[in-house]
């Protein structure tokens, strides 16, 4: 049987503007999020993704972890909504 894709249309109520830069940085990097949770040293599945969706915001440590390796700013995961408007990769695969 064949694996559907999943997308995921929708953002969190802690979407913020530190989600929407991590997204377009690991966009521009060409890296999937299991490849960030592994370069960030996240040791299980799911956390980056409910971060990255804004069901949550990220711990001190990794929000540091994240600016030192993505140069996303601490101050930005405090940002919500985000400065700027943004559709989800899902969405665009989607449409």
């Amino acid at each position: 049987m064949a694996s559907k894709k999943r997308t995921r249309l929708h953002k969190g109520d802690q979407f913020s503007e530190g989600s929407r830069r991590l997204w377009l940085v690991l966009s521009k990097r060409k890296l999937n999020v299991a490849q960030a949770r592994v370069l960030l040293g996240i040791p299980y599945e799911g956390t980056l993704d409910r971060i990255l969706y804004g069901d949550r915001r990220p711990g001190l440590q990794l929000v540091l972890a994240i600016q030192k390796k993505f140069g996303v700013p601490a101050a930005a995961w405090m940002q919500i909504p985000p400065k700027k408007d943004f559709d989800l990769p899902g969405s665009l695969e989607v449409a």
